[in-house]
């Protein structure tokens, strides 16, 4: 199946009462073990080969085990103590050993070493048996991920045990190491303190069946604010002994045993990081201007209060025009306050803050107008004059979760109103009433009738990539983040206070919902890869059949008319929708007695791509039992807007909100990932449910997110993927009771089931692995690849940002109006001069075709050489060239290279050259793809 990632959108928390952590991963230095060359003494090298670079173009042979000496064990990792005297630690092929691999290629053989490990090369260490001084034990480490942060780190590894009924138990523990100490190269460390308590767990060789003793291997730790090791580098340590013991029991008759080890995964969970962009630089300490005016404390401490209270790390920033990058672009969510200058967002300041790479929320309404930000079209700026309401133009935004309205879509409880200081009337909230430009979206307005800014926007969103117009500056902006409109806090009075005692408090009634609800909506998710251990099933088709690729063994059997289909790039399961009893399409699962019942723990997450192809009633993704009384996914056609993600018991049941739905409908024919999470709660003896469309939690038509007891009754029969099981006893009936009903119709891929509430960020890390027949991304164009900086045409490639040379040059650079197509600037390449390139952020994908397209003109008899390249650690290795005579005319040009499976994982990379000496050629609009 193909594993493009998706865009994923900003996530909100239902429950935005209180902030939900920020789950990241974290860069793991060759964590799945692929990067296969920088092994042995030399990085270009496979232990025991010669020849170079060039070698990865040959096959292993029949030996396809490959090892590292002591100091380097495989890119980024370092192994510590002596080597065994077989030498054979490092990096492993996990196919049967007499298959010949050619590297980097996809082979679809069977993993004899690790079911569960998804790389071509795995790590493993060689360990003979125990001596007089206990266990003998090998040691890997990696380089340095980052630094100690306060909140909870998970680390996962694969482990595994290859099958052998004569060697010893293995051993493993793993955990992180702060301080460590970085090997030669930075390739690994080695030492360094152990925070909190390693996980550990030994496995049996001599009981294992192929992938059987696999498993992921989970180390916590929660680091405090004030631990002393807060800020220390870390890495991550993976130990491996030979147990000198056989199923338990020690023994002196084995003296080896192999562990392996794979798909090395670190997340840590933090609260929210918000940065509040404001006059004021502390809570308690007041812009001069405001002291002056008698204020002790910043006027908008009541929102950084809010913040506080609902569990966010919020920093203050002080306004400028010139907005540090490094210091925003760390922020999870930057809130621009009503309490700043509008001048310093205008002009080149403007351009500023409209390229920081951040989710951003403007609360101030004069810094979105067309001579400032340019978020609107128009200057015109009154103020409400007195309790606000708001007219919501789409009641099925997040933002509007759990907000009531009236008939006519307007919020029943107000959402601001004027407040005093020191008895001083204060203004309203300065709202612009002209158009906003085209790519925005009002999402609400001023409602109350006869206010001066009735009509104008209060709420609304404006998507990365939105073209924002403004006066003076660069002029034209396009946003390089997702901003929110969320206009609030006061105008100043005018006559005794200042501008900067504006933008005090004054959000009530369902203003402050409404704030967190738009806070928790900007986050970003941050996709974290859920662990293995509670992963029940998982049907992925792939093989063409309904097999259970978690290793549990809960095959499903293809039903009726049931068929894998082949789309682009992988195969899903396709249904028919037809309700004919016996002859009904779907996928028969083992009886849910067993690891399917969740009617013990109440805990389940049940997520799946779905394309549906025809709205009806009822069109049931995952069904065991009754919905009233057992666990349903199911679509409704029947319900306004149609077609809301559905769960829950009977209506009869101890309150109305047991049944749940989406607020938004899915659409038809178009790939959606859903996604059902129970998380009971013994104490309250509630669940909480939660709905997912495309890794984003939804709002609910209907119920509040909880449902009284356990969702799940125990049930007998059979689980089904793409039909009810209406009656429970799993049967296939013919006599017309209805015992299966809702039949799917469209496809169905990816279907995931956990006996645990996943997390936020690992719904989104499900709804990332895209069903094969996705759209192919949009190309990527290079860093600068239109030639458009530097600002000033100049001779030579020195400062031209995302290229260079390899040596000086005398006639290239960049030259303004000289026969551009996409801008005023282009790059002129002299023929006695070194070629330019460029490494891109693509990674080279097996089987994926890649396409080069310039446009180029030249003098007469230029050439112009293009070639596209796989950066193998520093090293540039041709993957196709190609060479073509430019005219004197701006034509396209294209190289395409249909597959370089042989430097998957590698990074892209392009070169250009003019080949003909005393020749000029021009180069523009250069995309990568």
């Amino acid at each position: 199946m193909c594993k493009k990632l998706l865009a994923v959108a900003a996530l909100l928390a239902l429950s935005a009462g209180t902030a939900q952590a920020i789950v990241a991963p974290i860069a793991v230095p060759n964590g799945d073990f692929e990067d296969y060359l920088a092994v042995g003494t030399d990085p270009g090298l496979w232990g025991g080969e010669s020849g170079g670079i060039p070698s990865i173009e040959v096959e292993f042979g029949t030996n396809d085990e490959v090892w590292t000496n002591p100091s380097n064990f495989g890119s980024g990792w370092q192994s510590n103590g002596p080597q065994p005297a077989n030498g054979k630690d490092g990096l492993q092929c996990p196919h049967a050993s007499n298959h010949h691999l050619r590297i980097g290629a996809p082979e679809a053989i069977d993993n004899v070493l690790a079911g569960s490990f998804s790389g071509h090369l795995i790590g493993f260490m060689n360990l003979t048996e125990a001596d007089a001084n206990g266990a003998s034990a090998g040691q890997v480490q990696s380089g340095v991920v980052g630094t100690l942060e306060e909140g909870s780190y998970k680390l996962t590894v694969a482990v595994g045990a290859r099958p052998s009924g004569s060697w010893n138990d293995v051993t493993y523990s793993i955990c992180l190491v702060a301080d460590p100490v970085v090997g030669p190269n930075d390739l690994g460390s080695s030492g360094g303190t152990v925070p909190g308590t390693p996980a550990s767990v030994t496995l049996v060789p001599s009981t294992s069946v192929v992938g059987s003793s696999n498993q992921d291997l989970v180390y916590i730790l929660d680091v405090a604010a004030e631990d002393p090791l807060l800020g220390a580098p870390i890495a991550i340590r993976i130990d491996l002994a030979n147990a000198g013991t056989q199923n338990g029991v020690e023994t002196t008759l084995s003296t080896f045993t192999q562990a392996n080890y794979d798909n090395v995964r670190l997340c840590v969970e933090r609260k929210p990081n918000v940065v509040w962009v404001s006059f004021h630089g502390a809570d308690d300490a007041p812009h001069a201007e405001a002291v002056s005016a008698g204020f002790t404390e910043a006027p908008d401490k009541g929102y950084t209060d809010l913040l506080t209270a609902n569990g966010y790390d919020v920093t203050r920033y002080v306004t400028t025009s010139t907005p540090d990058p490094a210091v925003l672009e760390a922020a999870d969510l930057v809130i621009v306050s009503r309490s700043g200058p509008s001048p310093d967002y205008q002009n080149n300041g403007a351009t500023a803050w409209n390229s920081l790479n951040v989710p951003i929320i403007h609360m101030h309404g004069y810094t979105l107008r067309n001579s400032r930000l340019g978020f609107t079209t128009g200057a015109t700026m009154p103020d409400t004059t007195g309790e606000v309401n708001l007219k919501v133009n789409d009641p099925a935004h997040p933002i509007f979760a759990g907000i009531e309205l009236d008939a006519n879509d307007i919020t029943v409880n107000p959402y601001a109103t004027l407040v005093d200081f020191m008895g001083l009337p204060q203004r309203g909230i300065s709202v612009n009433t002209d158009p906003i430009v085209e790519g925005g979206t009002v999402l609400a307005t001023v409602a109350t009738a006869g206010d001066g800014a009735e009509g104008g926007m209060i709420i609304g969103e404006f998507p990365a990539g939105t073209t924002l117009i403004h006066a003076g500056g660069a002029g034209t902006d396009v946003l390089a983040a997702p901003r929110l409109v969320f206009l609030s806090g006061s105008r100043d009075e005018d006559a005794t206070i200042p501008d900067q005692g504006a933008g005090i408090f004054d959000l009530i009634g369902d203003g402050p919902q409404l704030f967190l609800n738009a806070v928790e909506y900007m986050l970003p998710c941050y996709p974290c890869a859920p662990d293995t251990t509670n992963l029940l099933a998982q049907y992925l088709f792939e093989d063409g059949a309904a097999r259970d690729t978690s290793g549990n063994g809960l095959d499903g059997v293809l039903v009726g008319s049931a068929a894998i289909v082949d789309v682009a790039g992988g195969k899903v399961l396709q249904l028919d929708g037809v309700d004919n009893d016996a002859n009904s399409a779907f996928v028969d699962l083992p009886d849910s007695n067993d690891l399917l019942d969740f009617s013990v723990s109440g805990n389940a997450t049940v997520a799946a791509w779905v394309l549906m192809d025809v709205s009806k009633n009822h069109n049931a993704i995952f069904s065991q039992g009754e919905w009233r009384d057992g666990l349903s996914l199911t679509i409704k056609g029947d319900t306004n807007p149609a077609d809301q993600l559905w769960t829950g018991k009977d209506q009869s049941s101890p309150t109305p909100d047991d049944t749940l739905r989406s607020d938004v409908g899915i659409p038809v024919g178009v790939w959606t990932h859903v996604a059902l999470t129970l998380d009971y709660d013994a104490d309250a003896d509630v669940t909480n449910v939660v709905l997912y469309l495309n890794g984003v939690p939804t709002g609910l038509a209907q119920g509040n997110g909880t449902i009284v007891g356990k969702v799940i009754a125990p049930v007998a029969g059979a689980s089904r993927i793409g039909m009810e099981d209406r009656d429970g006893d799993g049967a296939v009936d013919a006599d017309g009771d209805g015992s299966g009903r809702w039949v799917w119709d469209g496809l169905i891929d990816n279907v995931h089931i956990y006996g645990v509430a996943l997390s936020r960020s690992e719904i989104c890390y499900l709804a990332s692995e895209a069903p094969g027949d996705l759209p192919a991304p949009e190309p990527s164009v290079l860093e600068n690849g239109s030639f458009e900086e530097p600002a000033e045409p100049q001779v030579g490639f020195d400062n031209v940002p995302g290229w260079s040379t390899a040596a000086p040059v005398a006639n290239s650079g960049i030259e303004a109006n000289a026969n551009t197509t996409d801008g005023t600037q282009v790059a002129y390449l002299g023929g006695g001069d070194p070629a330019v390139r460029q490494v891109s952020s693509l990674v080279i994908e097996a089987g994926v075709p890649i396409e080069l397209r310039l446009d180029a003109s030249g003098t007469a008899g230029a050439m112009l050489q293009m070639t596209l390249y796989a950066d193998v650690f520093g090293t540039a290795v041709s993957i196709g060239t190609q060479t073509v005579a430019v005219t004197d005319t701006m034509t396209e040009y294209v190289l395409s290279v249909a597959d370089a499976s042989v430097f998957a994982g590698m990074p892209l990379g392009v070169e250009l050259s003019n080949t003909a000496a005393d020749t000029a050629v021009i180069v523009d609009s250069v995309i990568l793809q």
